[in-house]
């Protein structure tokens, strides 16, 4: 799927036009790779409320305005012209690296965004069969691996459990 193709026929549509001509203050923060590559999810944010709108591609559909999941800060703006790796060359790096280091992992679910963290980043987590968490992050401008980390999804629920009480 060519992510930044698929971006760019949802900047020529007219609902997309009309909506960002009337919300100037909305910008582009992350793409979302659905497990199916069938439609993106592509979301702006509006920092003066606080929420998020979400345009699907295939076919193009703008979801109603959300609150948004973040930790106290802004959220960094993601900027297409800074994006020199593509969605293949990103999960064709990821695939190596979970063949390599991985290997005794079998995916159950994956989650890939394309986001702005420090750097534009394909966000890559997936969840494992053996209640594993992978998640690898690739650097969108040059294609190095920032982050390669697995921890146990029953250690992460233990810890949160923890700063409850």
């Amino acid at each position: 799927m060519n992510v930044i193709k698929e971006y760019e026929k949802l900047t020529q549509n007219i609902e997309y036009k009309k909506f960002m001509r009337n919300n100037k203050e909305y910008y582009l923060v992350h793409i979302l790779v659905p497990e199916n590559e069938q439609e993106l999810e592509i979301g702006y944010y509006n920092p003066r409320t606080d929420k998020i709108t979400i345009f699907k591609t295939n076919p193009i559909t703008k979801q109603k305005e959300e609150d948004i999941f973040k930790e106290g800060k802004t959220i960094q703006q993601l900027e297409i012209k800074k994006i020199k790796i593509n969605y293949e060359e990103a999960t064709q790096k990821t695939n190596e690296i979970l063949k390599k280091e991985h290997s005794a992992e079998l995916v159950n679910k994956k989650i890939i965004i394309l986001q702005h963290i420090m750097e534009p980043v394909w966000n890559m987590t997936f969840i494992c069969k053996s209640m594993n968490i992978i998640n690898i992050r690739i650097n969108a401008e040059t294609g190095q691996i920032i982050r390669n980390n697995k921890a146990s999804l029953l250690d992460m629920a233990g810890m949160m459990k923890g700063n409850k009480q």
